[in-house]
């Protein structure tokens, strides 16, 4: 079984969900053979860097992935628009988050790129959490399935504001 078919699977995704799962994940596989490729971190966040009043370095390059710069971008905004909790919030971080991706992603296919990277990011940490011996906590309450259910929403999630931009910016 597939990836998203074990997350329809735990999470209880209706027909409609699934659909958009599957939408959402073949976007980013047909935009992404024809984007340029760079080294991605593939897990960018405030814990895997070093700060000394600016990053100085960035540690943990074990999910490093060569592909799009969306699979980075998509983290960054994650990181500063999502709480511990999943929850979206609205800040400072989460704007200039959104305007860095904006700026930086594909100009044709970042959309896709980024949201399909997203929704990738989550199933994949969904997958990590099923694998797991102890079923104390419930699929429902952990971050990644909430996550991956507020992305496939008709708003994309956390990545609205990224996603309802009408047109992206050029990449310098």
């Amino acid at each position: 079984m597939t990836a998203a078919g074990r997350a329809g699977v735990a999470l209880g995704l209706s027909s409609a969900q699934q659909l958009r799962l599957h939408e959402v994940v073949e976007g980013y596989f047909r935009a992404a053979p024809v984007v340029e490729q760079v080294v991605n971190h593939g897990d960018l966040a405030l814990m895997n860097a070093l700060w000394e009043g600016e990053v100085v370095a960035l540690l943990d390059f074990e999910f490093a992935v060569l592909g799009p710069v969306e699979i980075d971008l998509c983290r960054l905004v994650c990181e500063a628009r999502v709480s511990e909790e999943g929850q979206c919030v609205d800040s400072e971080a989460g704007d200039a988050a959104v305007e860095i991706a904006a700026h930086c992603m594909d100009p044709v296919h970042g959309r896709a790129l980024t949201h399909g990277a997203a929704v990738l990011d989550q199933l994949r940490d969904l997958d990590i959490w099923l694998a797991r011996d102890s079923t104390e906590e419930r699929v429902e309450d952990w971050r990644p399935c909430r996550l991956i259910t507020d992305l496939l929403n008709a708003e994309g999630g956390y990545l609205a504001p990224l996603l309802r931009q009408r047109s992206p910016h050029t990449r310098k």
